[in-house]
Parts: C-alpha cells; sequence; structure tokens
C-alpha cells in the first residue's frame, strides 16, 4: 500500500513539473510554506512508522510527499494565459484564464504582497504571495489581461 501511495505521489510531482514549465513569475516561498514542509514530511514519516513500516520505507515515503508538494507550489504562478494554481479540490495543478479570475484584491504580507485567486461564482481556490518587487511585472500581466486589481 505504501508503495501505491509513493507511486501516485511521484507521479502527480512529475505531472505538475510538466505542467508548471508555463509559469512566467512565481510566487516566493515564505516561512510558512516552510514550516508545512517540515509539518507534513514528519507527519507522513509517522504515520508510514504506524503502518508499521520499516525506518528507510518512512523516509523514502515522506521524500515522496515532499517533493508533490515541493512541486506543487513550484508549478503555482502567473502563465501567458491565465495563473496555475492548486485548488483545494484537485491534487494537480491546473490553469484558470484570465477571464475566468474575480477582480484580485492585493494585500500587504510582510516582504510580500497576497493575491487571493478566486474564480468567477466560486469561493477563494487560492492565495498566492509574490516578494514585492514582482509588484510592477504583476501589474503589467493583469492590466494586459483586463484583470481588476486593488491594492490595500
Amino acid at each position: 500500500m505504501v508503495y501505491i501511495i509513493m507511486g501516485i505521489l511521484i507521479a502527480l510531482g512529475f505531472v505538475n513539473l510538466y505542467i508548471g514549465k508555463k509559469v512566467i513569475i512565481r510566487p516566493g516561498i515564505n516561512k510558512m510554506d516552510m514550516a508545512i514542509l517540515i509539518f507534513v514530511g514528519t507527519l507522513f514519516m509517522i504515520v508510514s512508522r504506524l503502518m508499521k513500516s520499516d525506518l528507510r520505507n518512512s523516509i523514502i515515503m515522506a521524500i515522496c510527499i515532499l517533493f508533490y508538494i515541493f512541486t506543487s507550489r513550484w508549478a503555482r504562478g502567473i502563465t501567458k494565459n491565465g495563473i496555475n494554481v492548486i485548488g483545494n479540490t484537485y491534487m494537480l495543478v491546473r490553469e484558470i484564464d484570465f477571464d475566468k479570475i474575480n477582480p484580485i484584491k492585493v494585500m500587504d504580507d510582510g516582504d510580500y504582497l497576497q493575491y487571493p485567486i478566486k474564480i468567477k461564482g466560486k469561493m477563494t481556490i487560492d492565495i498566492q504571495r509574490y516578494k514585492k518587487e514582482k509588484k510592477s511585472e504583476l501589474a503589467d500581466v493583469f492590466s494586459k489581461n483586463k484583470v481588476i486589481f486593488t491594492y490595500k
């Protein structure tokens, strides 16, 4: 069972790598992202140990989940046609066309700007944080694609 889960996570990670090649502006990885990676890796090591897996398999299981999560984070961002998001109901990164995105309210988040991504008719599906230095690049991309954004 552990090997099946590891295989699925590795396959999903490679699909995310393929999808992420289209990204032209990537969000930054902040301290919270790193804390989540450490927490999830530890959690999966504990779960695999509870499944009576040996230490080697537990470490491999943790590496597989970290690979999947890292590739999911890497594949997110702005593409030429839209925004790659990892939604709350899908395990794969998917691209949302700019014309399907609600107006974006940009919020200050320390060294980052926070962009909650919403699809028309749905709730927030992703929150992306970009370094403040990328503000003008993002504004240009959003303006060219007629996505309304406001800064709080």
